[in-house]
């Protein structure tokens, strides 16, 4: 058999792409907002880190590592932060591999792990104020139940921080 005789395959035909896909209008509006919400502000916030009242372009960065009180800005933020990410991710691990199998509860635990996400960061942390606040419904039962007494603080502190 030689190369002439061969039957070559039949080519597809490929259609030219549209020079607009109106699928990219679906985007549009997310993306609108995450450049509002998230890129502007921080952009915004960069620049004007840039722009000291006194002194050079970097003056800010300067007084910040020449200032030994604003040093301990970043090792209270590590106490906060580390801990917190070791927790999150274990726990995501934990109820991912449980979840890895189907069972009866399994779209019940998907809908109240994806509710928090849903909800905006002022409501949920007006929600956790008035559950764990001083006089929030958690210490309003603990004294209702005579467990606890005293005056409770969990919100504006470490542990208030680490709730969220």
């Amino acid at each position: 058999m030689t190369a002439t005789t061969a039957m070559t395959a039949p080519r597809a035909s490929i259609s030219p792409r549209p020079p607009f896909d109106p699928a990219v209008m679906l985007v549009a509006p997310a993306a609108a907002l995450m450049v509002m919400f998230f890129v502007y502000p921080f952009a915004y916030g960069l620049l004007l880190s840039f722009q000291p009242a006194q002194g050079g372009v970097f003056q800010n960065y300067i007084h910040f590592f020449q200032t030994q009180e604003l040093w301990k800005t970043i090792g209270n933020t590590m106490q906060l932060a580390l801990p917190a990410t070791f927790i999150n991710v274990a726990g995501a691990l934990a109820i991912a591999y449980a979840t890895r199998i189907k069972g009866p509860y399994q779209r019940l635990l998907s809908t109240l792990l994806v509710v928090p996400l849903t909800l905006g960061t002022v409501l949920i942390a007006e929600g956790m104020l008035t559950y764990f606040g001083p006089q929030g419904w958690l210490a309003q039962t603990l004294r209702w139940l005579h467990v606890y007494e005293g005056s409770i603080r969990l919100t504006h502190n470490y542990w208030g921080c680490s709730f969220r």
